[in-house]
């Protein structure tokens, strides 16, 4: 996800709540469990509850957790001011708490684990753990990830047929004599945001 590395496991778990849910409103209670060492970095400060800019988004647990329960995903598009100041998340922030489990603590940064426990308003209870958020060295993503993850991030700046051509040099890049091909199909060009207008 294109944030804070801490916040990747309770992002991914979010993700994977979203699709036990049929609409964030009935959602009552957010129990997120974490390392300590991640509460203090993530989550302690006040500004992680009431972001307002993308550079404290995207370093906030509460912040990321409410968007991809909401959305199933977190992109780019997560951080635009607008979406940052919407009330629906910032209502969902208001159901959730964190807090340390010791245990979590003790094993970190060997493992890095977290809880979200989830509580309906009908009383209905969701949960997803994880020890090592997906791209971690032991939970790693495949080649086809990888290069979705790549046009979903480039997609802003980048023309279909640039990411083809950097991608093909990328999966290549011990057999290329420099890097100077490569740099040359990441420039981002006006035709780019123009294709990209056109999208949306």
């Amino acid at each position: 996800f294109p944030s804070q590395g801490g916040t990747q496991g309770p992002t991914g778990l979010a993700v994977e709540l979203h699709t036990q849910l049929s609409t964030t409103a009935e959602i009552e209670l957010i129990r997120i469990f974490l390392p300590g060492q991640l509460l203090l970095r993530a989550v302690s400060e006040p500004e992680k509850w009431h972001p307002k800019t993308r550079e404290t988004a995207d370093h906030s647990i509460p912040y990321l957790v409410a968007v991809a329960l909401q959305d199933g995903a977190v992109t780019p598009a997560s951080f635009d001011t607008q979406r940052i100041q919407d009330p629906e998340l910032h209502s969902l922030i208001t159901r959730m708490n964190a807090e340390e489990d010791p245990e979590y603590s003790r094993l970190y940064p060997d493992q890095i684990n977290c809880r979200i426990e989830v509580t309906t308003a009908s009383g209905k209870q969701l949960a997803a753990h994880s020890a090592y958020p997906k791209g971690h060295p032991r939970n790693p993503m495949t080649d086809a990830e990888i290069d979705a993850k790549f046009r979903s991030l480039s997609a802003e700046l980048l023309t279909a047929q640039q990411c083809d051509r950097a991608l093909n040099l990328l999966w290549s890049l011990e057999d290329q004599p420099n890097l100077g091909e490569l740099f040359d199909a990441l420039v981002v060009q006006a035709e780019a945001t123009q294709e990209n207008e056109i999208r949306r």
